[in-house]
């Protein structure tokens, strides 16, 4: 697929990943990630490529009526630790929130769902993934604890924050 001018594809992370990529967009690991697959998004990162992380560290049932979340370990955290970040085992509950259809026998009504924190892009025209985005809704997204001089030496960059809040992604 595209998106704007760069194409988008899958990668092999077991094996060496191009150094010419762009980005790399790790999205919602299902399986706890190997050894080599950590080694070769560490090499990919400490030669000068960009790693985007969504998801990682709870699971959500969207089929339950309940929308059950439990927490995983998918290996992300030991992949994030030399760079000072680190995924909590929680979830980020926000009063300032996207509205969600609750089912009432009279049809849908919108409410308010701290689960969807709308976040704040800080730096959206200058970067890749955020470049013409303001605004954002992430569901069920956990907090990430930063240790700001390993995460800076490591050249990261916070994107987003919530609206009324610290917490950083």
């Amino acid at each position: 697929g595209r998106l704007g001018e760069h194409s988008i594809g899958e990668v092999v992370a077991s094996a060496p990943i191009d150094g010419t990529l762009r980005a790399l967009l790790l999205i919602d690991p299902t399986d706890p990630l190997t050894e080599p697959e950590l080694r070769a998004i560490d090499e990919y990162v400490m030669a000068g490529g960009s790693l985007a992380l969504f998801g990682g560290a709870a699971r959500i049932d969207l089929e339950a009526e309940a929308r059950n979340a439990r927490l995983v370990d998918s290996g992300v955290n030991r992949l994030l630790a030399p760079w000072g970040v680190r995924i909590g085992s929680a979830l980020v509950a926000d009063p300032v929130c996207a509205n969600v259809p609750l089912r009432t026998p009279s049809g849908p009504l919108p409410v308010p769902y701290p689960l969807a924190p709308i976040v704040n892009f800080e730096v959206a025209e200058e970067h890749l993934i955020t470049r013409g985005l303001q605004h954002a809704v992430f569901f069920f997204p956990s907090p990430l604890e930063i240790d700001d001089g390993p995460f800076r030496e490591a050249g990261g960059q916070v994107l987003w924050r919530n609206l009324d809040s610290q917490a950083d992604g």
